[in-house]
């Protein structure tokens, strides 16, 4: 299927009269990437008489988008924790939260080291008081524990989405203000605290759509991103054969 795909790109090339002068892979699964280097070498050799430039393995971090590009994303409003605006949060690490304060925690803190699942982003309703403060407590707890730092390769940076609106599934007939800002006390802590807890117009589970449909985007300004994919590719792509073709 990969070949097919770009044999249809090739015959558009040649239409315009492009010539190819090898080809890159991007994207391609870690545990495939000896046998589609071996295998897709060997074809294009063959069928085209040209090289192999590289074949990239996929690295999910770079499809990470940071804070900041979520808050965008969502028209939303970070209240604090402003200092994590520059790192990065995974599709895969996003939840939508239901359930009950003692299953939210139990799942969220008591069963999964903080270390090993670093950047939670949960999403719920802003009328979740309950919610809001359970994880308030833990961030102040972790935050204690490792020091107030967020950012270093093994420092838990949750974060929490609060909807404010209703999914356009099941909208409200009539919008009550008690349903669209958490309690004044809570949003008060999340800034003592310096937790990210950022306030979007959506309802819950748009919210949570936009978040896991967004592509992220590299920009200047992200330096980690623009290292790790410097030293990502770089050793994947023979950029001599490249530049002497």
């Amino acid at each position: 299927k990969a070949f097919d795909e770009l044999e249809m790109n090739r015959m558009m090339f040649a239409h315009e009269g492009v010539r190819v002068r090898g080809v890159v892979l991007n994207k391609v699964r870690p545990d495939k990437v000896e046998y589609v280097r071996s295998k897709m070498g060997r074809l294009l050799e063959q069928r085209w008489g040209v090289p192999l430039l590289g074949v990239v393995p996929e690295l999910s971090y770079l499809s990470k988008p940071t804070l900041a590009e979520l808050e965008k994303a969502l028209d939303g409003d970070l209240l604090a924790g402003h200092r994590c605006r520059s790192l990065h949060y995974g599709v895969e690490n996003s939840f939508l939260v239901t359930t009950g304060l003692r299953r939210f925690l139990r799942r969220a803190f008591e069963q999964r080291s903080p270390s090993e699942w670093r950047r939670p982003l949960f999403v719920t309703h802003v009328t979740r008081d309950d919610l809001l403060l359970g994880y308030l407590a833990q961030h102040q707890r972790l935050m204690t524990a490792q020091g107030g730092a967020v950012d270093g390769p093994r420092d838990w940076a949750g974060a929490m989405v609060l909807s404010t609106g209703a999914s356009k599934g099941f909208p409200d007939k009539e919008a009550f203000p008690d349903d669209t800002e958490p309690l004044t006390y809570l949003t008060q802590m999340a800034k003592d605290s310096n937790a990210p807890v950022l306030i979007t117009r959506y309802g819950t589970l748009d919210a949570l759509h936009i978040i896991e449909s967004y592509t992220a985007k590299h920009s200047i300004h992200d330096t980690a991103r623009v290292s790790a994919a410097v030293a990502h590719y770089e050793p994947n792509i023979d950029f001599d054969a490249l530049l002497q073709g």
